[in-house]
């Protein structure tokens, strides 16, 4: 398990990175898919779902990318309604969206606060 303070940090220099630069979507077309069924821009996946990313979204990471190449790849699961999407991004000297997609399994996510029941 991911220590929440790297994670926290991660997502500190990230959020800060795409305010500062941008965020870089890599031209993979299911990003583009998703953001045409969704009617939404690169704008709208950096503030509806980028920005608002916690430790809550958390997958897995930090991992190092298949390719060798610096920089360090983290994996989230967003709800919106009652779809999950998996966010992949990944930091070097730029902030990039590696995938938006919803979701092909159901994801773990080990740090979501799960709704208390009242039994």
């Amino acid at each position: 398990m991911v220590q929440m303070a790297t994670l926290l940090q991660f997502l500190k220099r990230f959020k800060a990175k795409v305010q500062e630069t941008g965020l870089i979507p890599v031209q993979r077309s299911k990003v583009y898919d998703e953001l045409r069924i969704l009617c939404w821009m690169i704008e709208d996946l950096k503030n509806e779902i980028i920005l608002k990313l916690s430790p809550e979204n958390y997958h897995q990471g930090p991992m190092k990318d298949h390719d060798g190449s610096p920089g360090e790849i983290w994996e989230f699961g967003v709800r919106v309604g009652t779809i999950t999407y998996y966010v992949k991004l990944k930091l070097d000297d730029e902030a990039k969206c590696l995938s938006f997609k919803m979701a092909e399994y159901e994801m773990y996510l080990p740090l979501e606060k799960k709704p208390k029941s009242n039994d």
